[in-house]
């Protein structure tokens, strides 16, 4: 039996089974429940949307911390130049939102932002429309909001490839100015970022180049947005590795959990294929797990 210390408090994400034996014998607090007080405790940049949220709230951060500003950041994906995906600055606190389980509407920042919207929960909304009025609930009870749809991606040269980074860019210029960063400050240091580990991140090669992507959505909106998925389906002997979620509730997604399988639609790539969640990147690039 795990023994907790006396009064403990368990902090855990929704990642984590109720039946877990740490969190069966402790008080337990929500992930998102702690998420909540900090983002009360300072002035506070919240990104939430479908995609780019982590991308974008790195961008966020990064330009803060560049111009000295020193953030405070939790953010759900590693940021190799700022040293991690968290750090307990005394600035502006930047976080992500998370809709998959409506804890974001728990969260009350003094910027609220959504890089897009899109149906991508399917066990928790019934309808892309269900999404989006949450996603306006939320918008509505923020002092400052910045809506990423509505914006025109930056067209100045960034470090990080493809549409949908110029996109994530805008929508990170537009909640920076909105945190009383001059515009063209921002601009001039945004374009050294170089992006979020496990986003376009090389990790070797056997007869071509393998991506590591979140899923097969991911798989599409960078591929698609960088303008490779054309090159892909061209060349037709490269292949984009895609890793499920392990907690996702998608019944399609659940099925690819288990074993390796090839996609073919229009807006995918030719050869997308999905491995276990447990994959060890270094085995994608031995030439038995491309071919």
């Amino acid at each position: 039996k795990v023994q907790d210390p006396e009064n403990a408090e368990v902090v855990v994400s929704s990642a984590i089974a109720a039946d877990n034996p740490e969190v069966s014998c402790a008080r337990v607090k929500k992930r998102a429940e702690l998420l909540a007080e900090l983002v009360e405790l300072r002035p506070s940049i919240v990104v939430a949307g479908a995609h780019g949220k982590t991308t974008t709230a790195g961008m966020i951060a990064f330009v803060l911390d560049r111009l000295g500003l020193d953030p405070a950041f939790l953010i759900g994906g590693e940021i190799p130049q700022l040293g991690g995906n968290a750090h307990a600055g005394q600035g502006w606190l930047v976080a992500e939102g998370d809709e998959s389980d409506r804890s974001l509407e728990l969260l009350r920042p003094q910027v609220a932002v959504v890089t897009n919207v899109e149906l991508d929960h399917h066990a928790t909304f019934a309808s892309e429309a269900e999404v989006r009025e949450l996603f306006e609930r939320w918008l509505e009870q923020a002092p400052a909001t910045v809506r990423g749809e509505e914006l025109e991606p930056v067209r100045f040269p960034l470090a990080v490839t493809g549409e949908h980074n110029r996109s994530n860019a805008a929508t990170a210029l537009a909640a920076l100015e909105l945190a009383g960063v001059p515009r063209e400050e921002a601009e001039r240091v945004l374009p050294e970022f170089t992006g979020v580990g496990r986003r376009f991140e090389l990790r070797g090669e056997a007869g071509g180049v393998s991506v590591e992507l979140e899923d097969p959505l991911d798989c599409r909106v960078a591929l698609g947005g960088s303008g490779l998925l054309r090159e892909f389906n061209e060349a037709g002997g490269s292949d984009a590795i895609a890793r499920p979620h392990a907690t996702t509730t998608d019944p399609v997604m659940r099925s690819l959990r288990a074993r390796p399988n090839r996609f073919s639609s229009s807006t995918l790539p030719k050869r997308c294929w999905t491995v276990p969640t447990d994959t060890n990147s270094a085995a994608l690039i031995r030439p038995s797990a491309t071919t």
